[in-house]
């Protein structure tokens, strides 16, 4: 992962806010509004700190995908230039296939559990790219194909199932492309993520704008 500074797209006035003490101790952040605009998203925010309040917007441009958890939402903004979550907007996608079963295919659960938990930070639902919403039985498998999507997720489903003995290897390496309107073209790997909390958005650039005084 590569975090980004924060100076680089904060402006001043909402990064010295976001820097104070006062903030630190009683600030809070609270999302008024989403909107999912053709290619963008627009996320209005107030920012309280004591009697003090104000209201900003993010601009997410070129937006290309997000999760949004509002119940768990944090403080602070954090951005990446390279980040698990932006894989699947970035590599290529290609389809994982095992050759045989594992002798114990609930422990095997049990290691894809824990890479969602530990390595993910549960961002990534466990049904996102393995194959069904049958886990168990997707782990139980003796052959055939076990996950599909960006390679860079897939790799670590490659390493479980290589240290429990699935013999796994892959199959296709697809470039991602997307439509201009006219035809099919590679798609725009000028990327970048914005997370807070539970929340990210995956997008282009990011724009904040202060709507209040």
């Amino acid at each position: 992962m590569i975090e980004l500074n924060d100076a680089d797209i904060l402006p001043d006035d909402l990064k010295a806010l976001f820097d104070s003490l006062d903030y630190e101790e009683e600030g809070g952040l609270g999302v008024d509004l989403i909107e999912y605009l053709s290619n963008e998203v627009h996320l209005t925010f107030s920012l309280s700190l004591g009697d003090i309040s104000q209201q900003w917007q993010l601009q997410i441009l070129n937006y290309k995908g997000s999760k949004i958890d509002i119940d768990n939402l944090g403080g602070y903004f954090k951005f990446y230039s390279s980040h698990y979550l932006m894989y699947e907007y970035l590599d290529n996608s290609t389809e994982l296939y095992v050759k045989k079963g594992c002798d114990n295919p609930e422990q095997l659960l049990s290691e894809i559990y824990k890479l969602h938990n530990t390595v993910f930070e549960n961002y990534i639902p466990l049904e996102r790219f393995l194959n069904g919403d049958d886990l168990l039985k997707c782990c139980k498998s003796q052959f055939g194909l076990f996950a599909r999507g960006p390679k860079g997720i897939l790799s670590y489903y490659f390493e479980c199932l290589k240290k429990m003995g699935n013999e796994p290897y892959y199959i296709g390496d697809y470039t991602l492309t997307e439509w201009d309107g006219t035809k099919q073209i590679p798609t725009n790997k000028d990327l970048k993520l914005i997370i807070i909390g539970g929340t990210y958005f995956v997008g282009q650039s990011f724009v904040f704008k202060r709507i209040s005084k």
